[in-house]
């Protein structure tokens, strides 16, 4: 069974929603992401990496990250915060620092 964590990102009052499924296989790339709006960023999905350390990355079709969350991973419960940085340098939600909030977990 697999779970899925909704975080809700904001940045100089835009909005983004990340969804991250942690699909319990051990294999690499096995747990993906996705964001909403489909322009937030360049890729609308990609894999996770680094479960199991202070920051997670979530890669797309390159080698870099498009965006590091700290204090995010499995333990993350719905109202736990933190804070991110998009590198990606595309789309709409702007690149740099921003805050997540958990909203989801299932």
């Amino acid at each position: 069974m697999s779970t899925t964590y909704t975080l809700k990102c904001e940045s100089v009052g835009n909005i983004m929603t990340l969804t991250i499924i942690d699909s319990l296989n051990l294999l690499p790339s096995s747990d993906t992401w996705s964001c909403e709006p489909s322009n937030a960023m360049s890729l609308t999905n990609g894999s996770v990496a680094n479960w199991g350390t202070a920051t997670i990355y979530l890669h797309g079709s390159g080698a870099g990250a498009l965006v590091e969350l700290e204090n995010f991973g499995k333990h993350t419960q719905i109202g736990d915060s933190g804070t991110g940085s998009k590198s990606d340098p595309d789309g709409i939600f702007p690149s740099g620092s921003f805050s997540w909030q958990c909203i989801a977990r299932e």
